[in-house]
Parts: structure tokens; sequence; C-alpha cells
């Protein structure tokens, strides 16, 4: 199995609220304004990948969510639909970048490239494959990069991050009410067009049913990520955790004592990482995310099947982008076997069974997966056992026939979520 973090580093999420307003052109009549929408996606599209289209998207989506709310039409929702997902790919990499400097280093920024190639999948870098990984149900959140330059002032808050999330998850749900089965059904006949996002010359593609599909299951499957990480309580204060705390300082009496070190000391204070308030209806709806989005893979592969590939110009924009029926079928299968069947995966070379279907239905808090260790040093490094049976070793039924946390070594200079990166991303299993 792929770990493929979908929310790592909760803070790279502060997308859709948060990007400067651009001056947006006044407003008229539903088919002026859904003509003009329409005119500036194009542009956004056809513009070389060093322009920033930030301004085109921002008219885009204003333009065509006006119109569509005057006087709803499928083209107007399929336009608003790129359109939107397009501008909130952009936020994303404009604010945050796919890499990120820190400390004078490059550091890898895999949430963003992820969710980036979901709603933008003209700008996918790798494989389609299964987006919802069981072990990063627990990862993403807090995986690496984990630098002590999380701590870095600049930094949005827990409960930036949190209103930010909520932001985002409007936006999308939005887009996924406007993609309604009737303007899917719908869209064949209407032969909409944009500009192909990877052509040169002004070459355009033509919008279909599956391609709404793949869209709305893309807005679904970042829907169910961002449902997921507001069911746990994401929210505390720098006051009572310092995060740029180092292991050195934290744990020196550890190792003189030797004594059993809880995992409460590896977190922010309770109720950080126990069941919001609306958790679980949260987490539900995250499990309904993804299922739909199961669905709708599924059916665009039917839809891709049935009508053949395109004779002319233009293209099928799943041509164009290279999603073809067989890839999406996969991962449509696989999304829908985590849901309902145990799968085997292998985590830390060992097999075991994980059924995500089962951990969504109940979900517990997570504080209880994470375990006691003992703490030694030597040479400015310092090495963390876990004790086997300090922790729910299942994850609420999450994984049948259990895991382990491996010994970890750090140094004495990374801090404690470094350390809790490292011992969620070396799970193995029994």
């Amino acid at each position: 199995m792929n770990k493929s973090p979908f929310i790592l580093g909760l803070a790279a999420l502060l997308i859709a609220g948060c990007a400067g307003s651009a001056t947006l052109s006044g407003l008229t009549d539903p088919v002026t304004n859904a003509i003009q929408g329409q005119a500036a996606l194009d542009a956004a599209l056809g513009l070389p990948a060093s322009s920033d289209p930030t301004q085109q998207l921002s008219d885009a989506v204003y333009k065509l969510n006006t119109a569509y709310s005057q006087q709803p039409t499928p083209t107007r929702a399929a336009g608003f639909a790129v359109a939107s997902t397009a501008k909130l790919a952009n936020d994303l990499a404009t604010l945050f970048g796919t890499e990120i400097s820190r400390s004078g280093k490059t550091i890898s920024n895999p949430t963003v490239r992820k969710i980036v190639g979901l709603l933008a999948p003209w700008k996918r870098e790798d494989e389609l494959s299964g987006s919802f990984s069981p072990v990063s149900i627990l990862t993403d959140s807090i995986s690496e990069p984990a630098e002590t330059s999380r701590a870095y002032p600049d930094d949005p808050t827990p409960v930036q991050v949190k209103t930010a999330l909520e932001a985002t998850l409007r936006d999308l749900a939005r887009i996924v009410d406007i993609l309604t089965d009737a303007n899917i059904d719908a869209i064949d006949a209407a032969n909409f067009t944009i500009i192909d996002p990877k052509g040169t010359g002004g070459a355009r593609v033509r919008i279909g049913k599956a391609d709404l599909l793949i869209l709305r299951a893309n807005a679904e499957l970042v829907c169910s990520y961002l449902n997921f990480a507001l069911g746990y309580d994401i929210t505390f204060s720098s006051s009572n955790f310092d995060s740029s705390r180092t292991l050195a300082t934290e744990f020196a009496a550890d190792v003189t004592s030797g004594a059993t070190v809880p995992a409460s000391r590896l977190l922010p204070p309770a109720p950080f990482l126990g069941l919001a308030s609306n958790g679980v209806a949260s987490i539900t709806s995250a499990k309904a995310n993804l299922a739909a989005a199961s669905a709708d893979l599924g059916a665009a592969a039917t839809n891709i099947i049935a009508r053949g590939a395109s004779t002319g110009s233009p293209r099928w924009f799943a041509e164009a982008i290279n999603l073809p029926a067989s890839d999406l079928s996969n991962v449509s299968t696989e999304v829908n076997n985590y849901l309902t069947t145990t799968t085997n995966v292998t985590i830390g070379g060992t097999s075991t069974g994980v059924t995500v279907g089962n951990f969504l239905t109940n979900p517990t808090a997570l504080r209880g997966y994470l375990p006691s260790f003992t703490v030694t040093s030597a040479g400015g490094n310092y090495t963390f056992t876990p004790v086997e049976g300090s922790y729910d070793d299942n994850f609420g039924n999450l994984f049948s026939t259990g895991v382990r946390y491996k010994v970890v070594t750090l140094s004495g200079s990374k801090n404690r979520l470094d350390l809790l990166a490292e011992f969620l991303n070396n799970l193995q299993g029994k």
C-alpha cells in the first residue's frame, strides 16, 4: 500500500478563504455573466505554466457562479465546476507551493501536490491511485515534514487552520451541489468546451458526463479528507504546548529516571485529537463522501467506455488529461473495498488487514492509539522504545491483526512533533 498523505501538515490546507481578493469586473444579466465567465476561464487555462491565473480564475468563478444562480443551466454548472476547482488548486499552490523552504532547506509538500492533482487533474504529477490510505488517516495531520521550524511565528494558528478547513469544505460542497445528476446527465448534449489546459495554440476539449463525474468525485475525495480532519479537535494554544521544545530539553530527566513516559507528553492537552463536538457526524460525512466518490468514478469509467474515443476535434477532457476508464475503475474499486471489506495492506514490510469502513463508522479519540515509551540517550541522540500493550494496536478496529510501533532514534535537536511523526510513519503490521 502506498502511504499517500492527504492532510499532511494541516496548515497546508489554509486555502479557500485566505487568498487576496482580486479586482473583479461588474455583474450584469445571466447570459452576459456566463459569456464573460467562460472567457475568463479560457484565458486562465490558456496561460503559460509560468503565469499567474489568479485574476482570471477569480473572475470566472465570480461570473459563472452568479450566472448559474440567476439562471441554472448545465453548461454554467460545468463552467463553474472547472473554474472553481482550478481556483482552489491555484490558491493552494500559490499560498503554500508544492515545496516549502524552511531553514535553508527545500522540503516537498506532498499534501499540496496530492490535492492540486485532484482538483486540477491536468496538473497531476503521479499516477492516479486510491487516495484514501488507511494508515494516512492517522499520520497525515502530523507526519513529515516535521521540522522544528513548525513553530515559525508566521505559521497559521490551529484555530486559523480549523476556520480555513471549514471555509474550504463549504467551497467544495458548493461544487458538488451544483454538479447535480441532472446537470451531469445533460452536459453531453450541450456540446460544452473549454481551452485544453494541457494543450497549446488554443486547442479546445469537450466536457461530457464522464468528465463532470470525475470533477465531482475528486471534490468529494477532498471533502472526505476535510470532514475527517474536522471530526477531531485540532485546536490548541501555544501557551500549553510548545511545539519547538527540543527532545533534549523535554526528555533529559526521563533518561535519568528510566521511568515510562505517557503518550500524552507527545501531544497538546486533551481534548486535542479527541472527537470534536460534531465529530461523529463529520466523520460519517467523510465516509459518505468516499462512497459517493467511488460511485462517481465507477460511473465515469462506464461512460468513457460507452462514448468511445474522440474521432475528431475537440477531444474529450478525460482523454486530454490521460484518465482512462481502467484507471478510474481501479480507483473506484479500491476505495469501495476499503469501505466495505477487509483489505490486506503492507505496513512496515508486514501484511495486515484493514477495514476503513469500520473505523469511520465507530470513530473514537485518536489519543488512545499512541504508545507510552521509555527513553535513553547517547551521543546527542535519543532513542524511544514503545511499550507493548500501552495502546490500542487495532486502532479502533481499523487493523484486523494489529500493528506495532518501532523503536525510533532522533537527534536531541528535534521536537515532539518530529517524534510523533516518526512513530506514526514507522508503524509495522503484526
